[in-house]
C-alpha cells in the first residue's frame, strides 16, 4: 500500500506538469483506489485530460476508452460526468523547476532510456542491462526512497550486463541474493521480474514465472506484449 501512495504522489506531480502517462495512471489510481481514495469524478477527469493530451492516436484512444467505459457501466452519474468535464476544462498544466521541490525524484532533463536494475550488495552495487546505460552521460536510480545517482563500474557487452554503483541501498531495501548457475536445473521455475513501461503500467513490479528450458546461460521465456526487454531477467 505504501508503494501505491508514493506512486500516486509522483503521478500527481507529473500529471500537473502535463505528462500523459502520469495523467492516465492517476485516472487508474482514482478509479481503483490505488494509493488514493476511490473517486470516480477524479478518475473521469484524469482519463479525460489524458485523452486530450495523448501523444498519438493510440494514447488518445486508451484514455477515452476508460472514460467511456465508466459511463457505459454506470459507474458515474451524469451529474458527476458534468463536474468531471468542468474540472477537465479548467485544468492547466504547470512546469516545475528543478529546484522547486527538494524531494523531486526526477529533475532536470528527461531520461533518454529506462530499464530495471537489481541491488546485489549492501554497499550499493547493482546490475542492469548494458544497452540501457550505453552512451549515457548520467545514470539515476528511481527507488521507493527517491532518486539517487549511480555510476557505471563495469560493462559486459557479450552478456548485455552492466555493474553500477550507488552510495548504498535506500532505507528498507534488500539486495538480491545471487545463486551459482550450477544450482539451476532443467524444469525449474524461472521468474522474470521488472518494471515494463512504468509510464503506462505503473511502478509495481511485474512478475512472470516459466519453466527452465535452456542451459545455464540461456533461458527461454515467453514475454507478454509490453514486457520490458530492456531489463535483466532474474
Amino acid at each position: 500500500m505504501t508503494a501505491y501512495v508514493e506512486a500516486a504522489k509522483w503521478y500527481h506531480r507529473a500529471a500537473d506538469q502535463g505528462s500523459w502517462g502520469a495523467q492516465f495512471n492517476l485516472g487508474v489510481d482514482y478509479d481503483q483506489g490505488h494509493g488514493v481514495s476511490k473517486n470516480k469524478v477524479e478518475a473521469y477527469k484524469w482519463y479525460n485530460i489524458a485523452s486530450a493530451n495523448g501523444e498519438d492516436n493510440e494514447h488518445d484512444h486508451v484514455g477515452a476508452l476508460c472514460r467511456n467505459a465508466m459511463v457505459k457501466l454506470k459507474e458515474i452519474t451524469p451529474e458527476d460526468v458534468a463536474e468531471a468535464q468542468r474540472l477537465s476544462a479548467a485544468f492547466v498544466s504547470r512546469k516545475e523547476t528543478p529546484d522547486s521541490s527538494s524531494d523531486n525524484p526526477i529533475s532536470g532533463e528527461s531520461p533518454k532510456a529506462t530499464g530495471t536494475g537489481f541491488f546485489i550488495s549492501e554497499n550499493g552495487f547493482l546490475i542492469t542491462c548494458a544497452h540501457v546505460i550505453e552512451g549515457a552521460s548520467k545514470v539515476r536510480l528511481v527507488t521507493s526512497a527517491g532518486t539517487i545517482d549511480a555510476k557505471v563500474v563495469q560493462v559486459d557487452a557479450a552478456n548485455d550486463l552492466a555493474l553500477l554503483k550507488s552510495d548504498g541501498i535506500p532505507r528498507g531495501g534488500t539486495p538480491l541474493p545471487i545463486a551459482a548457475s550450477r544450482s539451476a536445473h532443467l524444469g525449474g521455475t524461472v521468474a522474470t521480474i521488472g518494471f515494463p513501461d512504468p509510464s503506462l503500467q505503473g511502478f509495481s513490479p511485474k512478475v512472470l514465472a516459466h519453466g527452465h528450458h535452456g542451459g545455464n546461460r540461456h533461458w527461454e521465456v515467453e514475454l507478454r506484449p509490453g514486457d520490458d526487454s530492456r531489463s535483466p531477467k532474474m
